[in-house]
């Protein structure tokens, strides 16, 4: 007979709490810290924004792709190409653009509507706002402040104190020294600008192709200057149009003032408190020495309504006592209110004339 044998297996309650599973491993330790992933340090990037500074921390700029110093300050709106920089200092806001290798550094300040093409400059402390353009070659620095609509191209330099509105300044102009640029147009040939240096030097060095020079608290408002020359010592140009041809000058300064639709064309050296209102300047001359200058005017006198040609005819007026009379005819309804107080013609000495002091006029009525 066929025994049967049984074989008593022992169960294990099976249990949902985690800690009564068995386990045959060795404990694990808990709050054990996970080791970092080795990190691949990379060095923050640095660019030479060629403004004497070196090699600074920098990154690109999101729209455009330009270089920006950490140390400036650019709003996210602004436009910086990708040959372009802002270094520096420098506070860039609004919707400015940089394009072509247009470069802004140092403490410049630049916002608002304006544009930057090509190899232009603002540096130092300059500030440039409203919708103006600058442009070519041209530089602003210094503390030079410009505004409005203006437009600075060429190889115009705008530095030292100088101040621009609503004007268009271009070619190799130079504007510095405390200089007033009101709604005018400028635009100067002859030696080409590259620094401040070069700017306070030209009118020591060879004069035979100067730049236009406008410095020392020069006034020009609603006029035209084209060509080679200087304005400086308080000079004013008003409402008037001074015009050189290539290769001759001109010089107004020492408080001179040429005002309302006076033209002045090559070769004059006009100063020493001179007023010339609706006067017309022609010089056919071709000379290039300051001193031999065809028409030389230095003194305290007020020119009104005349056309001198050359030297001859001014030193007949300028010789003369009494007061000069040309043959040109006049409407009497067009003279300036300064006829009131003009010498009549038996007058000999000068007479005094609110805000220009004493002055011996020559008129042409």
């Amino acid at each position: 007979m066929m025994t049967t044998a049984t074989l008593d297996i022992p169960t294990q309650l099976v249990s949902n709490t985690p800690t009564e599973f068995p386990t045959t491993q060795s404990a694990v330790v808990e709050n054990t810290p996970i080791p970092p992933k080795p990190i691949r340090k990379k060095p923050a990037p640095k660019h030479d924004f060629r403004d004497g500074q070196g090699r600074v921390f920098a990154h690109k700029h999101a729209r455009g792709g330009g270089w920006v110093s950490d140390r400036a300050k650019v709003a996210e709106s602004v436009y910086i190409g990708p040959r372009c920089g802002v270094g520096g200092e420098a506070v860039v806001e609004g919707d400015v653009r940089l394009e072509g290798r247009a470069k802004i550094s140092g403490r410049a300040c630049v916002r608002d509507f304006v544009v930057l093409r090509k190899n232009a400059q603002i540096y130092d402390r300059a500030v440039v706002v409203g919708s103006s353009i600058v442009t070519d070659d041209a530089a602003v620095y210094g503390e030079a402040r410009i505004g409005g609509r203006s437009e600075i191209s060429g190889g115009a330099h705008v530095l030292g104190s100088a101040f621009v509105c609503e004007s268009n300044i271009g070619g190799q102009t130079a504007v510095w020294g405390e200089t007033l640029i009101i709604k005018s147009t400028l635009s100067g040939h002859g030696t080409p600008l590259s620094n401040s240096t070069a700017a306070t030097r030209l009118r020591i060095s060879a004069r035979n192709n100067p730049c236009l020079c406008l410095f020392n608290f020069g006034h020009v408002q609603d006029s035209q200057i084209f060509g080679s020359g200087f304005i400086y010592n308080r000079a004013k140009i008003i409402n008037s149009r001074v015009n050189s041809p290539s290769g001759e000058w001109f010089e107004i300064f020492d408080n001179a003032t040429i005002l309302h639709d006076s033209s002045i064309t090559t070769n004059f050296r006009i100063g020493g408190n001179t007023v010339a209102m609706h006067v017309f300047f022609y010089s056919p001359s071709m000379t290039v020495s300051p001193m031999t200058a065809p028409i030389t005017l230095n003194r305290s006198q007020v020119f009104i309504r005349l056309s001198v040609t050359n030297n001859d005819e001014c030193a007949r007026l300028t010789e003369t006592p009494t007061t000069a009379t040309q043959n040109r005819p006049q409407q009497a309804a067009a003279v300036p209110p300064i006829a009131q107080i003009a010498p009549t013609p038996n007058s000999a000495g000068p007479v005094q004339i609110p805000g220009f002091g004493a002055r011996r006029i020559i008129r042409a009525d």
